[in-house]
């Protein structure tokens, strides 16, 4: 095992091709985990990617099918597969070449520290699977080296490979004890929130308004404090359904109630937050990213695609936001709003989900089905998360107060499962 360290991005990517390229020279196999979506699709766009032969690219928006090929692709000699690490986790690239195994075997690696020690291990484990020979390295950028664990200019360069994992393990630990401190404070101010919260409607359902009143100030107060102080603010991403069946009133009422989000929150001293939005049908997009709390409320107006409906490509998508926010703004809390009124074509996305909350251990996530009937994908996708909330919004009104809820910090509107 070795750990190579580059010093800019662009020496990062040569570094990793290098390392394929010698191996598949050997006849050996690579498999290449990068943290995310994002990173892969920028090696993907260097010219440093074209100048590899035989390579497959493994991603989660994927067919069944094309990913169940590239994985059985991945273990046979002179192969190159390029893929997050999400799929380090439990997947099965098992050897059946009899070539690959006279060669050495499968060779990974991997491009980034995982902050997550067992991810790092599951990586590892996606070589010399059951008995079989494979080797193992990291490929660092030392600029991300310094963004993400404070690692000075240079010094990871002068350290023999032992000693600098060694070193990154110390790091990585500082990290994620600083790290449990936030999130057990984040935990602190949320459960008093929804104490708050949950007395406030209680006192609306007793139709004392006098009490609620009160209950609201308090409560105002209490998110206003938080934020003035010098609380984190949070990454908001909208996951928004823009499907065909959304069309005509659908669409209207997700407007108004997307348009009452950004002035709820702004009421509540929220001036702090960024919000990036993704609009899905088959396919996903940006429609915005990492903009002001002042510019969407200004900005509410959303324009309908159309097409089916298809999760995981939109949750891709909001991975890659979270990891730009992230890169830019590591402060904010990242919040997923996913809405959809349909019957999703792709299926179970939990373990999305699942890898979502890996990588963001401190995410949030709301899923709001607009319509009767529920969803159990989107209950499934809540469920995956801890704490997430799911939303059931029979009509447009409800709609507006589950987006106002969730605005104030409310734990849910309506129907709601947990």
């Amino acid at each position: 095992d070795s750990i190579i360290v580059a010093c800019t991005a662009d020496e990062h990517l040569v570094a990793i091709t290098e390392q394929v390229s010698q191996k598949l020279k050997q006849g050996r196999a690579v498999i290449v985990f990068f943290e995310d979506a994002k990173r892969l699709k920028e090696y993907e766009a260097s010219p440093y990617y074209q100048n590899i032969a035989n390579k497959n690219v493994l991603r989660e928006s994927q067919s069944h099918d094309d990913k169940e090929y590239a994985i059985k692709k991945a273990a046979t000699a002179g192969q190159a597969t390029f893929t997050t690490a999400v799929f380090g986790r439990g997947t099965d690239f098992f050897c059946n070449d009899p070539k690959l195994q006279e060669a050495g075997g499968v060779h990974v690696v991997q491009t980034f520290v995982s902050l997550d020690k067992s991810e790092e291990i599951q990586i590892q484990g996606r070589t010399a699977r059951q008995g079989k020979q494979g080797t193992y390295c990291m490929v660092l950028c030392e600029e991300e080296l310094k963004k993400r664990l404070g690692i000075s200019a240079g010094a990871a360069k002068q350290m023999a490979p032992a000693d600098l994992y060694n070193f990154l393990d110390g790091k990585r630990q500082e990290q994620v004890r600083k790290k449990h401190v936030e999130i057990k404070g984040n935990l602190k101010g949320a459960t008093e929130r929804d104490k708050l919260t949950h007395k406030y409607f209680d006192s609306l359902l007793a139709s004392d308004s006098a009490k609620a009143m009160k209950l609201l100030k308090d409560l105002h107060k209490l998110i206003s404090t938080r934020t003035l102080a010098g609380g984190r603010g949070h990454h908001l991403v909208f996951c928004l359904d823009e499907s065909g069946s959304m069309r005509g009133q659908p669409w209207a009422d997700l407007q108004e109630a997307f348009s009452k989000f950004f002035t709820t929150r702004l009421q509540n001293g929220n001036a702090v937050d960024l919000v990036s939005v993704v609009q899905f049908g088959s396919t996903a997009r940006i429609t915005f990213n990492l903009k002001t709390m002042e510019y969407m409320e200004s900005h509410p107006n959303l324009s309908q695609g159309g097409g089916g409906t298809m999760f995981a490509p939109a949750l891709d998508v909001a991975m890659q936001l979270f990891s730009t926010g992230s890169a830019g703004s590591g402060h904010l809390i990242p919040v997923l709003i996913f809405m959809s009124d349909g019957v999703n074509e792709d299926g179970d996305c939990s373990s999305i989900m699942r890898s979502m909350h890996e990588k963001y251990p401190d995410l949030q996530c709301h899923t709001i089905f607009f319509g009767s009937g529920g969803s159990q994908q989107l209950q499934n996708m809540a469920s995956a998360v801890p704490n997430g909330k799911y939303h059931l919004s029979v009509s447009g009104v409800q709609l507006s107060q589950t987006f106002a809820a969730i605005a104030l910090g409310a734990e849910f509107t309506g129907t709601h499962k947990g």
